[in-house]
């Protein structure tokens, strides 16, 4: 199936690159500036891995976890316009107390739009989704997009990692890095 979703070369370069990580480490984050497509790649990832990996007795599912304020300005649209199926929860969902996370926890590929609003360990928002995530599919993709990584400190970047790395400090050790705190 040919893509739907056009991109622009440096996105297409983009792309490629999240494909690969996504593919050796279940986890990307997409970090860029404010306007130069994060969507779309995060709209062509989608693709990838929930209409061209169908196939007889396998359709996978899609979910993505957003801003409220884009839940129906941005992304349903866009997923409508490109026929990509997948449920979308808004960050204000996920970081209620009662937030049911297991009814989540089996989806084959979380994209989080906005991820730098999960780099407080301590909020309710990032425990559940860090539960969401660590759980269920063994071999979930996620998907982190953001354009500010770092709002205080470095410590935002490296609890947004933990979410990649399902809570594992010691997850890139096999290549190079002991530990993330480190």
């Amino acid at each position: 199936r040919e893509a739907v979703v056009e991109l622009a070369r440096f996105q297409e370069q983009g792309l490629r690159e999240a494909l690969l990580l996504l593919e050796r480490h279940w986890g990307v984050m997409v970090a860029d500036a404010v306007g130069l497509g994060k969507t779309f790649i995060a709209l062509r990832i989608m693709e990838h891995y929930l209409i061209a990996r169908r196939r007889k007795g396998f359709v996978p599912k899609g979910l993505v976890i957003c801003p409220a304020q884009l839940r129906d300005s941005m992304w349903k649209p866009e997923l409508d316009q490109y026929g990509i199926p997948a449920t979308i929860v808004s960050q204000e969902l996920v970081g209620q107390e009662d937030f049911d996370w297991r009814q989540y926890q089996n989806y084959d590929l979380v994209v989080v739009d906005e991820s730098h609003n999960f780099r407080t360990p301590g909020a309710n928002r990032y425990r559940n989704l860090l539960r969401l995530i660590a759980s269920g599919r063994r071999d979930k993709r996620v998907v982190l997009l953001t354009a500010t990584p770092i709002n205080n400190s470095l410590w935002d970047l490296y609890h947004q990692f933990l979410l990649l790395t399902r809570g594992s400090d010691t997850y890139y050790h096999d290549y190079g890095i002991p530990n993330l705190d480190g």
